[in-house]
């Protein structure tokens, strides 16, 4: 049997082998079917990871505006409920696929007989994981604890019921489970792997920016982002975000930061933290860690709002900030001295 993939000509003979192969880029991954013989199965799976994430990004952003608009009604909310879930478990397939690969959503026993998945999922030729199998997969590789899929699965229950049956929202109590379950969604689906990568961004990566300011601002959103960040297992360390402004930047195993509000991602070398010469502040000044002159690191602090240096204190040799004008320094030690004197 003469097989081509993707510019390939692979000879294959059939009665030799006993599983499908997927193919992965130049890697192949078996799965096994129960048939005796293999298949050979285009997986693509970054650019099924790229159009879930797209569909995922329009559900969201749509929803969100229904539900948010001022005079939004009941019926507004019961069309945005099923326009976020959606978008829900959208995200948790994206992230599945990053993780694990296209096939990994495929409900079993529903694998289709050798050719391109992408397109036999566009033309319905099978069925993918429903949301609680997304929530198992997502729990071999990211822990979700209990009071998360408590809430995760709040708005589940509202979709199905609407979709199923009927019901009627209040449309104030909705945007506030929206708005806690959405900090979850964003950092566990939607981030995903990227907390712990080198990328620079934000959750303007799949917000639309007045939902950005929306979801940001609301006092809701705002609280449980403070209480899972506190509650972040990985979490070294809890620090003031220089995006947003709220006590919810973690600081990760991987040296990266994330935050659990604006959904900012940086790298440890990048971005460092000093005591305030004027405010007195602990790690309040943040500053550049690439770029220095005469052995300091220009920042900002985040209470005060003043500018300072950051350099190595001559007492302890920890980070100490000064003043612009060199006069004033502070230091974690305590000791306060001009930079004259060092």
């Amino acid at each position: 049997m003469q097989l081509t993939i993707e510019g390939r000509n692979d000879s294959v003979s059939a009665g030799a082998l006993s599983s499908p192969t997927f193919i992965f880029g130049e890697h192949k991954k078996p799965l096994l079917t129960g048939v005796g013989v293999r298949m050979t199965i285009i997986d693509r799976s970054e650019e099924a990871a790229r159009l879930l994430l797209a569909n995922a990004i329009d559900f969201l952003n749509g929803g969100i505006v229904l539900l948010f608009s001022k005079g939004g009604t009941g019926r507004d909310a019961k069309l945005a409920v099923i326009s976020i879930q959606t978008a829900v478990e959208l995200f948790a397939k994206y992230r599945i696929v990053r993780e694990l690969g296209f096939a990994e959503i495929i409900r079993k026993g529903a694998v289709p007989q050798g050719g391109d998945l992408l397109k036999s999922a566009a033309l319905g030729h099978f069925s993918t994981l429903g949301y609680d199998g997304c929530l198992e997969r997502i729990g071999e590789f990211e822990w979700i604890g209990e009071w998360q899929r408590e809430l995760i699965g709040k708005l589940q229950k509202s979709r199905n019921t609407l979709v199923h049956f009927a019901g009627d929202l209040d449309v104030e109590e909705t945007q506030n489970t929206v708005a806690a379950l959405l900090v979850q969604v964003l950092a566990l689906f939607a981030a995903g792997q990227s907390r712990d990568e080198p990328i620079m961004q934000t959750y303007r990566h799949f917000l639309e920016a007045d939902n950005f300011e929306t979801l940001t601002n609301h006092s809701e959103f705002l609280v449980e982002a403070f209480d899972a960040a506190s509650a972040d297992l990985d979490a070294e360390e809890i620090l003031t975000c220089w995006e947003c402004r709220q006590v919810t930047l973690t600081r990760r195993p991987l040296d990266a930061y994330f935050c659990w509000t604006c959904g900012l991602t940086a790298q440890v070398d990048a971005v460092g933290f000093a005591p305030c010469w004027q405010c007195l502040q602990p790690k309040m000044v943040v500053y550049d860690r690439l770029n220095e002159t005469n052995g300091t690191h220009f920042g900002r602090c985040l209470s005060c709002g003043s500018t300072a240096y950051v350099g190595l204190c001559a007492f302890c040799c920890n980070i100490r900030s000064e003043s612009a004008s060199e006069l004033v320094s502070a230091c974690s030690c305590g000791s306060e001295i001009s930079r004259n004197e060092v």
